[in-house]
């Protein structure tokens, strides 16, 4: 109806909206080609604001797919369409997604240019929000450098921040971070605590992928600390929300198990598997070149 009355700035809102979903839903390549209809509409009207927005839902989303090649060159498109209308609320959301990407990539000096500028333009603009997630971000990083103390320093910050603001989701993200770089310093009661304190955020959340996320951890953290049996329930729940829904943590976790089984026994192990499942071991578990078929 729209496409017929001519309302050419609603069909490509609607496209775009789409498009969210989809990318939502995980659903890309119906999502690309909402975004992709959607941007063509507006660069035929020349509505340069919202090519720049479509331009960034895009980026998001080649970086979502691993196509960080198409995703640094929307970011860019949009970045110097945002800084044409002096948009910094744009600008400042563009920083942190190229900020994120270069992370992706290992480009760690290039990652921390990005994610402070966006800081800097956060604060400025007095978008706590954005404040939570840049610092959060930059904890990543400084975890990723083994800077301990500085990545603390983030994480707690971010922390405080959700806190005081009730992003009940950023909390619990910032919990878990703080979780592991506890458990990266061997400060494991702590870690402890703060992987159950996300898990628990996230379970009211309804989160399911963050769930296995912390219970992968929690896994690994009794793994690493000898506590073999009560790592097992943990790591099999997660592996079954991870490999349910097609994530590729699923490799990580399914790697844990493997060392898990060698720490504890075979024989503790596959008797464990067995009372779980009501199955065997499946042959992904034994045969370390069969991990990619789990």
């Amino acid at each position: 109806m729209l496409e017929e009355l001519g309302d050419h700035a609603s069909v490509a809102k609607s496209l775009h909206q789409l498009g969210t979903l989809h990318h939502t839903r995980g659903e890309h390549d119906e999502a690309l080609q909402r975004y992709e209809q959607s941007l063509r509409i507006k660069e035929g009207v020349s509505d340069r604001a919202g090519i720049a927005s479509t331009l960034g839902q895009l980026g998001i989303l080649h970086a979502d797919r691993g196509e960080y090649g198409e995703a640094l060159s929307k970011y860019e498109e949009a970045l110097l369409i945002f800084e044409e209308f002096a948009d910094r609320t744009g600008i400042a959301g563009t920083l942190h997604q190229l900020g994120m990407l270069h992370l992706s990539l290992g480009k760690y000096s290039e990652a921390l240019y990005r994610n402070e500028q966006s800081l800097r333009m956060f604060e400025e603009l007095g978008n706590r929000v954005g404040i939570a997630k840049s610092l959060h971000q930059l904890g990543t990083l400084y975890l990723l450098r083994e800077e301990y103390s500085e990545a603390l320093q983030r994480y707690v910050q971010s922390l405080q921040i959700g806190e005081e603001i009730g992003d009940r989701e950023q909390v619990a993200l910032s919990l878990h971070q703080l979780g592991r770089v506890h458990q990266a310093r061997s400060e494991y009661g702590e870690a402890l605590q703060r992987y159950e304190q996300s898990l628990r955020i996230d379970e009211e959340l309804g989160n399911l992928e963050r769930v296995a996320n912390s219970l992968g951890q929690i896994g690994k953290l009794f793994t690493e600390t000898g506590r073999y049996q009560e790592a097992f329930t943990p790591l099999l729940n997660a592996l079954a929300t991870f490999r349910q829904r097609k994530i590729p943590d699923a490799e990580i976790v399914a790697e844990t198990l493997r060392t898990l089984r060698a720490r504890w026994g075979e024989q503790a192990f596959d008797a464990a598997w067995r009372d779980a499942t009501g199955e065997d071991l499946p042959e992904w578990m034994k045969d370390e070149e069969n991990e990619r078929n789990l």
